[in-house]
């Protein structure tokens, strides 16, 4: 597989099965330009520019359809080609929004006083050292301050990052679950019209590939969600809801009953129970999950009908 240098667009080859979940670090063996290889998954190839970023299967451009133009490989993750410079910027940004000691202000914690202790002198003429009153106290209370702030800050980045992967997760689930479902009432539409003519109502060999390889994807999806934050819990139970009603319209595509007319209004009323649900279920996304899936279907025009 070959990339461009973000600097001087020489093409480099690289092994995509080498790059690591943190990304790859590599070197320009023509410019000297140092740059890293990142895989982001597919539900995020709305906030990256498309002619900067490649098909994690097979290295060409994706096109903007869920499939890949190139391997058809469905909702495939992508290569993201970056100089490192503005990959270790993006990493100062993240640890500097999270930097506890510049947003803990200690310098108003206690504001020193200007007063004169002098020590008091003892019985045989000798001074005392004297403790400065409140200094102990005002000692702990930072102390304090700064380790609840430490645990806060570590668990809101952690519920974040949470809550970041999951509404990846979900809005991947809601693409390929949508595009599985047009899959199956394309290929109902081929049947039903056979069947009227009668002709074979039985499905061809690419459209029994296809349609089980959308379905295996989909099952794959939703498995793949298992930390569910608990303000999504009802969202979740959305989602495996929408799935459970597609799965229903795949069973009843695939193995056409009866007439044509009875075949048709069967699949008819399970797409009607799935739109239904989706509409439910996008009327009840929280701002998070709206705003990727929002950005997710300006550029897969096919989601707008979900």
């Amino acid at each position: 597989m070959t990339c461009s240098c973000p600097k001087c667009t020489a093409q480099i080859e690289f092994d995509p099965t080498d790059i690591p979940a943190e990304g790859s670090f590599n070197k320009c063996s023509e410019c000297g330009t140092n740059f890293v290889i990142r895989k982001e998954s597919f539900a995020r190839r709305a906030l990256y520019k498309s002619d900067g970023i490649s098909c994690a299967e097979c290295g060409s451009h994706p096109g903007s359809s869920i499939y890949c133009e190139n391997c058809h490989a469905i909702y495939p993750d992508f290569l993201v080609i970056e100089a490192s410079s503005t990959a270790k910027r993006r990493i100062k940004k993240l640890l500097a929004s999270f930097n506890i000691l510049k947003t803990l202000k200690l310098g108003g914690a206690a504001k020193p006083s200007h007063e004169t202790y002098t020590a008091a002198p003892s019985a045989s003429g000798k001074a005392k050292a004297t403790i400065l009153p409140g200094q102990p106290a005002q000692l702990l209370v930072v102390l304090v301050v700064i380790i609840v702030v430490a645990v806060g800050g570590g668990y809101y980045w952690y519920q974040e990052k949470l809550a970041t992967k999951y509404t990846e997760s979900y809005v991947s689930t809601l693409v390929g679950v949508k595009m599985a479902r047009d899959l199956d009432i394309r290929i109902s539409s081929r049947l039903a019209a056979d069947m009227k003519t009668g002709a074979s109502s039985a499905l061809t060999a690419a459209e029994q590939k296809s349609t089980t390889s959308a379905k295996t994807d989909v099952d794959t999806l939703i498995t793949r969600i298992d930390r569910v934050p608990a303000k999504f819990t009802a969202n979740n139970e959305s989602l495996k809801k929408l799935c459970d009603t597609y799965s229903l319209l795949h069973t009843t595509v695939i193995a056409p009953i009866g007439s044509s007319d009875i075949y048709s209004g069967s699949v008819k009323k399970i797409d009607d129970d799935f739109r239904k649900t989706a509409r439910e279920l996008k009327a009840g996304l929280p701002e998070k999950i709206a705003d990727q899936l929002a950005e997710t279907t300006k550029k897969f025009k096919e989601l707008q009908d979900l």
